[in-house]
């Protein structure tokens, strides 16, 4: 299993911790859990905002341009590429389209991002969590 290059023992850590803590126990949970538990990702997760799952700090208020929540200014504070992976953990939750774009995200995306990014599918199409070996 792919841990990122910046960090990688407090990165299984941490999905550890979050997967326990969450009781990951499909794909879509064990891939968020992931995502999350980048050091960088899981730094800038505003204290008390963590709830029934490891990305309820995602969400913003409700934009009526785009009919649906915007995101959180914890999102917004990310760099490009650490913004572009929780969009995409956020979209395998939610199961549907909300901000990501793989074009974009390929522009901005460190060979360690892209790799985070395929371990992010593996995890998600397994259906449940790797052990974090």
């Amino acid at each position: 299993m792919y841990f990122t290059d910046k960090n990688p023992e407090a990165h299984q850590a941490l999905y550890s911790q979050l997967t326990e803590q969450y009781d990951a126990d499909d794909g879509a949970f064990s891939a968020a859990c992931y995502l999350v538990s980048l050091p960088a990702v899981y730094g800038s997760v505003p204290e008390g905002k963590t709830g029934s799952n490891p990305l309820s700090w995602y969400w913003g208020p409700f934009d009526p341009v785009l009919d649906r929540r915007g995101e959180s200014a914890a999102v917004g504070s990310l760099p490009a590429g650490l913004k572009q992976l929780v969009r995409v953990g956020a979209e395998l939750f939610a199961g549907r389209s909300l901000h990501f774009q793989l074009a974009e995200a390929q522009k901005v995306w460190s060979e360690d991002e892209y790799r985070v990014f395929v371990q992010a599918l593996v995890i998600y199409r397994a259906g449940c969590p790797f052990p974090a070996e």
